[in-house]
């Protein structure tokens, strides 16, 4: 049977300005039911947006077609996903669905596809991207889902970031539940592979975009000396084999390598003064590492060591609050690495709370990405306030 979380908040701010926010959970794994349970819970008048999050396990044309029988009437986007976030925190399986309304609110769905042939199409994005004309004293900012196999979300956030200039972008890479066998984005009614969807947030809400990760660079330095980039893949760090190196420097054996150690030791990558993650995918046969954002030949990186994780949550949740004031939703994608780790030590159940406590609703996938950069193990999110 399905569980449903019903509609957890509808916001008045002003008289004339308000903002609807409603959020659902259906885990019924029949998507003709989960999405007639959704279309319940999230029924609001002329919806401005509705973001949805679903696992990889339902039957994507049927959950299209019910999809699109549902709210194909209003702008709609999505993605697969390696688990949700919702008013319960974290989730795994079903369908976690946002629906915001709000006159002062105007939202573009701009599709990318196919995402393998943006660099020669990057003139024509440009165009889609700056067409509609943004109305006086209205800001603006960038939400983009990704497909989180098409190995293009540099590409894809980059030709977004330099078109937009100085527009917040926040995103994420979907996800299939670490099984790595095909991710997709809902955008134009169709689940769609080597695909993105830009969602333009046109508005006079107040809003924040942010980022965190818990980790520190540690002592141990670690140098990429051979690198496929286009492929992910690292041959050789500080001239030895990487599997072999990363291992050592992280103090297991080459054959205790798993997703959990590389959740709980990401390399980072010092940009402009800031550390960046970058994280392991596998450890292949050869050797190699793969990894989940492009990484080259003669980076210096540093081991990550964690720190206090659920201080580092509040803290980063406490400066939003401070920032915007009354938050009405907070639209967060989060590395599944993330996860994965937090479920390892037993904090998943903290950090979730701490999420739902500020209305967090999205998403865990293969990358996030941060105004100009794709980044991992990190969690990105924009914040919706009160109009100003």
């Amino acid at each position: 049977m399905s569980r449903m979380y019903q509609p957890l908040r509808t916001c008045e701010v002003q008289p004339g300005a308000e903002i609807g926010v409603r959020e659902a959970t259906a885990l019924d794994p029949d998507p003709v039911r989960a999405v007639s349970d959704l279309r319940v819970s999230l029924a609001v008048d002329a919806p401005s947006l509705i973001l949805f999050f679903c696992a990889p396990t339902y039957d994507r044309d049927a959950l299209a077609t019910a999809l699109n029988d549902a709210f194909g009437h209003v702008p709609l986007v999505g993605c697969t996903t390696a688990g949700q976030l919702d008013g319960a925190g974290y989730r795994r399986g079903g369908i976690t669905a946002l629906a915001l309304s709000s006159t002062e609110l105007d939202v573009s769905i701009v599709p990318v596809t196919p995402l393998s042939q943006l660099a020669t199409g990057s003139i024509a994005l440009a165009e889609r991207l700056t067409k509609r004309k943004r109305k006086p004293g209205w800001r603006t900012c960038a939400l983009t889902l990704i497909d989180g196999m098409s190995h293009q979300e540099e590409v894809l956030t980059s030709a977004v970031h330099e078109t937009l200039h100085d527009m917040p972008l926040v995103g994420g890479s979907a996800g299939d539940d670490l099984r790595h066998a095909g991710t997709a984005v809902f955008v134009d009614g169709e689940f769609k592979q080597d695909a993105a969807a830009v969602v333009l947030l046109h508005t006079t809400l107040e809003l924040r975009t942010f980022q965190f990760h818990h980790f520190e660079p540690g002592n141990k330095v670690l140098v990429i000396t051979d690198a496929d980039p286009a492929r992910r893949t690292v041959a050789e760090i500080n001239g030895e084999s990487a599997a072999r190196e990363y291992a050592r420097a992280v103090g297991v054996p080459i054959d205790a390598l798993s997703p959990r150690v590389f959740a709980d030791h990401p390399l980072l990558l010092n940009i402009g003064g800031d550390y960046i993650a970058r994280s392991i995918r596998s450890a292949l046969p050869d050797g190699s590492l793969t990894f989940y954002c492009a990484i080259e030949g003669g980076l210096v990186t540093r081991v990550g060591r964690a720190v206090d994780v659920v201080e580092t949550t509040r803290r980063a949740f406490d400066r939003v609050v401070r920032d915007l004031g009354e938050v009405s939703a907070v639209i967060g994608c989060e590395s599944a690495l993330r996860r994965l780790s937090y479920e390892e030590h037993g904090i998943d159940r903290e950090i979730g709370n701490i999420y739902a406590a500020h209305h967090v609703v999205g998403f865990s996938g293969y990358g996030e990405q941060f105004n100009g950069i794709h980044t991992n193990h990190t969690f990105t999110g924009i914040a919706l306030g009160r109009p100003r």
